[in-house]
């Protein structure tokens, strides 16, 4: 399984499977010039950006609800080739039920297919 490169801030979060990248228009107008031909004016690109992370440990969960509760934070990935650095907002956050890898509580606590949404500002 091939794992995608994303970070909040300067941590990077392991295991994340799936970066799934929507894109809308942040503001449309739509006006028709005296031909009565219809003019589209679309500026800026705002991206709404889902993740998927395999399996979460208790230190990345913990600067993702760091991340959640600050608000608006610096994350990035990559977009096709290129690198992208934006301020985002997350949007939604499921936490799985905890549990101990392979049953023994001294490799700690994990979750298991964490899914986030974040929304570019």
């Amino acid at each position: 399984m091939k794992f995608e490169l994303f970070k909040i801030g300067e941590t990077a979060l392991h295991s994340v499977g799936g970066i799934e990248i929507s894109k809308a228009a942040r503001n449309r107008t739509v006006t028709t010039n005296l031909n009565g031909d219809m003019l589209i004016d679309q500026s800026a690109i705002k991206r709404t950006i889902s993740i998927n992370i395999v399996l979460c440990s208790a230190a990345d969960m913990a600067v993702i609800e760091a991340a959640v509760a600050a608000g608006l934070v610096e994350i990035s990935f990559y977009e096709g080739a290129e690198l992208v650095t934006i301020m985002a907002t997350c949007a939604s956050v499921n936490k799985p039920k905890p549990f101990y890898l392979n049953g023994d509580r001294a490799q700690g606590v994990y979750y298991n297919s964490v899914t986030l949404t974040w929304e570019e500002r």
